[in-house]
């Protein structure tokens, strides 16, 4: 489910930047997954692949190749 919603942002052309567990909300429903919903797109940015910069992150959850 995760990464239908990553998908959907991808090619809305929107980058989360800050997506980490804290920003996951999951709901169950007996015993399964029924809802997934990303939160916290203060850090959420339109992408832009030319300028190849990243300026909003949580260096932990940051990806080793942006580092």
């Amino acid at each position: 489910m995760v990464a239908h919603a990553l998908q959907a942002l991808a090619d809305s052309g929107v980058v989360h930047a800050d997506l980490k567990p804290d920003n996951i909300l999951v709901e169950y429903c007996e015993g399964q997954i029924s809802d997934l919903k990303l939160i916290d797109f203060g850090s959420a940015f339109e992408s832009d692949c030319a300028n190849g910069k990243v300026t909003a992150t949580t260096p932990e959850y940051l990806a080793p190749e942006v580092l």
